[in-house]
């Protein structure tokens, strides 16, 4: 075949292409600005908007901005519709699209931000596992993804197995086992972050389900209040592999695949050998059956660049991170990466969204995660305790009652804890053994989002949900 490949030195081929079956024409490329005069063209001073994803249509190659906001694609067909995408609602670029016509081989997008846009939100990642008697470290990412710098208050209720060691920066208030931060003003498309480091109690048993809820509340009116909770969630291990790929949701219902709700990656990596890593790179080829252009980096635990290319390659590179080996340190030897993408319209009922990803350490060869595959299923997957099934919530959002539907009830006594988003909880209800579903009157709660937790009669965790009160 003759074709084109593209190398890094020392580490494996990652895509070929075979130029003839492509058609492509000269390379594009072109700048994604804030274009502070209104003038449509990128003058000097006026900054670019960094690692911006674009694509083009219907040939559905991707690129993204450097750290500059400069892109270029190799690969094109004339006619395709080339956009740059936004990274929120509150941003938007001129001209919206670019139809490529050769000659012209440079097409700028100026972008326009929306006047005092507020809008917090954040995520939360545990670099890894939770093990009864272990420490485990956790950073917290809050991110703005309005047009003004913004502050607020960020909360964490730990359930009972959970201890709180440390955090950087500590706490402004500890109150049981609710911390509390007041956050100074984070930048427009800026972030901060919190680390945190609990250690699981003793007494918690391998196969226990948690959930810890994480909220941010904006000093000033949020636009998007929908973002401001996160929920860590899964169960106590006693063993694990340390380079792992998790996503969340773990499944996807009909509706929720028809709403395109978005799926949050999280890979995680650790140096398990007797030397630091200088560099660390991740590839990861998307599926076919993700949006590129919603793709939306979260969090990750060193500084680190990434890019998106081809057909769907996504790759992060954490150079010069000196990572230190699991024999010498083995806390600061973990790292992690985590981005959020929504799968593409028409997903049907049993079609499953797969991904994996190949960790470069140095230029070793790579380890390659687990598979994570999230499938179209009737109703969505559960963290489970106590097994009781699957749990289906409707309607979600609603704006009176919820019903709380059971495919398998439970055989004992389970409590409904409702918290609200700064973790405080509103109610408690009990559910009755063998009932197969539970109705929740919401009608005097503000419209938000709220946080829905089953328990058994010892406090084990079964079951966590969320819904919206419109």
């Amino acid at each position: 075949m003759s074709g084109f490949s593209a190398q890094f030195p020392g580490k494996a081929c990652l895509w070929a292409l075979d130029l003839a079956a492509i058609g492509s024409g000269d390379a594009i490329g072109g700048k994604v600005f804030f274009d502070d005069n209104g003038d449509g063209i990128p003058d000097a001073g006026e900054p670019g908007l960094p690692y911006t994803p674009l694509t083009t249509a219907p040939f559905e190659t991707a690129a993204s901005t450097d750290a500059d906001g400069s892109y270029g694609f190799l690969f094109w067909q004339t006619d395709d519709t080339l956009r740059a995408h936004m990274p929120s609602p509150y941003f938007s670029s001129q001209p919206a699209y670019h139809i490529l016509a050769p000659p012209t081989v440079e097409y700028n997008f100026a972008v326009v931000a929306q006047p005092n846009a507020v809008d917090l939100c954040l995520s939360a990642v545990n670099h890894s596992v939770f093990r009864p008697g272990f420490s485990t470290n956790l950073t917290i990412d809050i991110s703005n993804p309005g047009t003004v710098g913004q502050g607020g208050t960020v909360t964490v209720e730990l359930p009972g197995i959970f201890l709180y060691e440390n955090a950087n920066p500590v706490p402004d208030n500890i109150s049981g086992n609710t911390l509390t931060w007041n956050l100074a003003p984070v930048a427009s498309l800026g972030n901060a972050s919190i680390f945190l480091q609990l250690k699981t109690d003793v007494s918690a048993v391998a196969g226990q389900a948690y959930s810890i809820p994480f909220t941010v509340v904006a000093f000033e009116p949020d636009l998007n209040p929908a973002n401001n909770g996160f929920q860590l969630e899964g169960e106590v291990v006693a063993s694990f592999d340390p380079n792992d790929k998790q996503c969340t949701p773990a499944s996807l219902t009909p509706q929720s695949a028809a709403d395109r709700e978005p799926l949050t990656y999280t890979i995680r990596f650790q140096n398990t050998g007797n030397y630091p890593a200088s560099f660390v790179r991740i590839a990861d080829t998307l599926s076919t059956s993700l949006d590129l252009s919603t793709l939306q980096v979260l969090g990750s635990s060193h500084p680190m660049t990434y890019r998106l290319y081809g057909m769907g390659v996504l790759e992060f590179f954490f150079d010069n991170i000196n990572l230190p080996d699991s024999i010498s340190d083995e806390p600061g030897s973990h790292g992690f990466v985590q981005f959020s993408i929504r799968p593409k319209a028409g997903l049907e009922l049993g079609d499953v969204v797969e991904n994996t990803a190949f960790i470069y350490f140095d230029f070793n060869e790579p380890v390659i995660t687990n598979t994570v595959q999230t499938k179209v299923e009737p109703t969505s997957k559960v963290s489970s305790g106590e097994k009781i099934g699957k749990v289906n919530i409707y309607p979600n959002p609603t704006s009176s009652s919820l019903r709380l539907g059971f495919d398998n009830p439970s055989t004992a006594e389970l409590n409904l804890l409702l918290f609200d988003l700064w973790g405080r909880q509103l109610d408690r209800q009990i559910i009755q053994h063998g009932s197969d579903f539970f109705d929740l009157n919401v009608d005097e709660l503000p419209p938000a989002v709220y946080f829905l937790r089953l328990s058994d009669s010892t406090g084990r965790t079964t079951w966590n949900g969320k819904f919206v009160k419109q």
